[in-house]
């Protein structure tokens, strides 16, 4: 006869059998559903702090500020991806510096995405600008995967490659994040900034790794760098010089499997878009908004199903304060990128305005063409401006100046072509205007970017925009005479156009006769520094003719602008009750309430929404401090200071880590002069207390009588 375990025995068996059973189901009965968040920016260019180096003043963008929003999303949703779309390592002086001259430093860009926790970022275009050698060392700085899936190497190594995709698991859910990049880069840049690398077809790549991806992961998500390539109401194809540069409609249509694209590369910004069942988000650039996806997904056998899919966009408005742990990481890159743009190079005693520096020879134009002539030991010069911004002295000049006048990452090249090639550059560019006489009212201008308007120097020329495009430069002289097709000149012109950028096929890998490995925009500045001036006269080598469309031209650029148009307070009042977390509707709001002189009916809004009328009041504490906020924020800009502070601290009760609304309710009481004044009424109200109770003592009190 067997012996039966014992009854303890017996319990210990079940116990363990239990716990195999729990073991073996997994979290399907412990977990059902699960949401995670997404976070994204993309075409940060460099900016970390928030500030316009251009400018020389606060702007509200940078990681920092992204940041201080991300860590607040962490907080409460602990199953968050923080990814990049590329174009993040240049674009600012900051970026420039690191990049260029402090290259046995650690890049401060990289540094904050560390610190920050990025899973993963897709390497742009602009990542190649400044070469290999800063490539490879920003892969080796980053503690994250930079993804290039389209990006084919020869070189075979870990530092040089770049991996197709990352698996992430977060909140038990398998999430593939795909990575790519136009492949247009070989258009803009240098073989050697390329070399060893070949760029391929998105879609074509998409559809070979999204199959695969798919089986091995819940979700699919992919960040690109490339632009939508459509319209966006319509899907109707857009006009581009490249085909391939702008694919991610077409992503989505041939790529159903895909569950999320995050994009970037044409600076533009989109909420959420549906195509074919693929959710589109693109953040806006210069991290001045950041791009948040949420999926919801449920149980499903062994893995997970995707439910539900939102997007939006959040603004890194005044309502986002930078966070201090960025700021003081690169606080000495910043102050050192501040000290190298106040450095005085010259002094001009002449205003420069480049206002019209697209439409006459100008003396800001033309100190970019004689610095390259100069360097570039050419006969001609050829550039553009690239903004009609820019603006120098009376007074010092300074290197954010000149910054100003060239911001683009651009190398001197020297080539040798013929008149004939130069002529068609030049037709080329004439396509920036309209043929004149244009309607009334109507923009003379092309739909073509005014950085794309090459003028040139070292020669004569006009151009009649009386005529076609393709025939209106006349009278084009070298020398004083007339410019034969066959005759060979050497020409300075920047790496971009060299690669045939902005359409300039004619120069594409034209013959380089003189190289000069330095940017355009320190050149300009050697210059300066070398000859101690600059002049502020043009020699009137190239006009518009007519006359008259000349003066029409100056006229339309320097016309007073008309005021840019506003959403009615009815708009937004809608806007905001149907988006009561953005921030930055209730501040429109605000304006557009003021401007009309309705601030006292704005701030009764506002009380019967959060009071009278709980259906438009969220119960997120959070929602409830920023409307709060809100109305704080109303209060002060009708002068009603008390009701001002009153409502802030509102704000500050409900949510007390918002650095925002602390510094808000901090510098309204510092403007009302009330900080410290509670303090003193309340050591005054002791004081009194005191007094008081002291001059009803029986010796006060006797010594009174006596």
């Amino acid at each position: 006869m067997a012996d039966f375990p014992s009854h303890r025995s017996r319990t210990v068996f079940v116990l363990a059998s239990l716990l195999l059973v729990c073991v073996l189901a997994g979290p399907a009965g412990a977990q059902e559903s699960v949401t995670l968040t997404v976070l994204a920016t993309t075409d940060v260019h460099g900016h970390v702090w928030p500030h316009d180096y251009l400018a020389g003043r606060g702007a509200e963008r940078g990681l920092a500020k992204v940041s201080s929003y991300v860590k607040s999303v962490r907080a409460r949703q602990p199953h968050t991806l923080l990814l990049d779309c590329g174009d993040t390592f240049q674009g600012t002086p900051l970026a420039y510096l690191y990049a260029e001259k402090h290259t046995r430093e650690a890049n401060p860009v990289a540094a904050a995405m560390n610190r920050m926790g990025y899973d993963a970022m897709a390497v742009g275009n602009h990542e190649w600008n400044m070469g290999l050698a800063t490539l490879w060392r920003l892969k080796e700085q980053a503690r994250f995967p930079i993804l290039g899936a389209n990006v084919v190497s020869t070189y075979h190594d870990s530092l040089r490659d770049f991996e197709p995709y990352v698996i992430r698991r977060v909140g038990g859910v398998r999430v593939a994040i795909l990575g790519m990049v136009t492949p247009a880069v070989p258009r803009w840049d240098p073989p050697e900034h390329r070399a060893g690398y070949e760029f391929r077809d998105l879609v074509e790549t998409a559809k070979r790794l999204v199959p695969g991806l798919r089986r091995r992961a819940d979700v699919v998500i992919l960040i690109v760098h490339s632009g939508l390539g459509r319209r966006e109401e319509t899907g109707e194809p857009l006009a581009n010089i490249y085909p391939e540069e702008d694919r991610v409609w077409d992503i989505a249509e041939q790529l159903p499997g895909l569950d999320v694209i995050l994009f970037g590369h044409s600076h533009r910004e989109l909420a959420e878009k549906l195509v074919n069942g693929v959710l589109l988000v693109q953040a806006k650039n210069w991290a001045q908004s950041v791009a948040e996806v949420e999926l919801r997904l449920t149980r499903e056998g062994q893995g997970w199903r995707l439910a539900e899919k939102t997007s939006r966009v959040v603004p890194m408005d005044a309502s986002i304060a930078a966070d201090e742990e960025i700021l003081e990481l690169t606080r000495a890159a910043h102050e050192r990128t501040e000290e190298y743009l106040n450095t005085v190079v010259t002094r001009v005693e002449t205003e420069l305005d480049a206002r019209t520096g697209r439409l006459e020879d100008h003396p800001l134009v033309e100190l970019i063409h004689k610095a390259q002539r100069h360097y570039g030991r050419a006969d001609v010069s050829l550039a553009a401006l690239f903004s009609t911004g820019a603006r120098l002295g009376p007074g010092p000049v300074t290197v954010r100046d000149i910054y100003r006048l060239y911001f683009y990452e651009n190398k001197l090249f020297t080539v040798e072509i013929t008149g004939a090639q130069l002529k068609e550059a030049l037709e080329y560019a004439a396509r920036v205007f309209k043929s004149y006489p244009w309607p009334a009212g109507e923009s003379p201008f092309a739909d073509v970017p005014g950085y794309n308007f090459d003028m040139a120097d070292g020669v004569s020329y006009r151009i009649d925009l009386r005529r076609p495009v393709g025939e209106r430069i006349v009278d084009l002289e070298f020398g004083g005479a007339p410019l034969k097709p066959e005759q060979r000149l050497r020409v300075a012109l920047n790496s971009y156009r060299w690669s045939g950028g902005g359409g300039y096929e004619m120069l594409r890998h034209a013959k380089i006769v003189e190289r000069v490995d330095r940017q355009v925009r320190e050149l300009i500045i050697d210059y300066v520094r070398e000859q101690k001036r600059i002049e502020t006269a043009a020699d009137g080598n190239w006009e518009i003719v007519p006359a008259e469309a000349r003066q029409a031209l100056v006229e339309w650029v320097t016309r007073p602008q008309p005021p840019v148009a506003v959403r009615s307070e009815a708009e937004l009042e809608r806007a905001v009750r149907a988006r009561p977390d953005e921030w930055a509707l209730h501040v429109e709001l605000v304006e557009a309430s003021a401007a009309a002189g309705r601030l006292p009916e704005r701030a009764q809004w506002y009380k019967q929404w959060l009071g009278e009328q709980p259906d438009y009041a969220p119960a997120d504490p959070a929602r409830q401090a920023m409307l709060h906020a809100a109305l704080g924020s109303v209060h002060w800009r009708a002068g009603n200071l008390r009701e001002a502070r009153s409502e802030y601290r509102q704000a500050v009760r409900l949510e007390a880590s918002s650095r925002a609304y602390t510094e808000a309710l901090s510098t309204l009481e510092a403007e009302a002069g009330w900080q410290g004044r509670d303090t003193l009424i309340v050591v005054l109200l002791l004081l009194a207390i005191v007094g008081y109770v002291g001059l009803r003592h029986p010796r006060w009190v006797r010594a009174r009588r006596g």
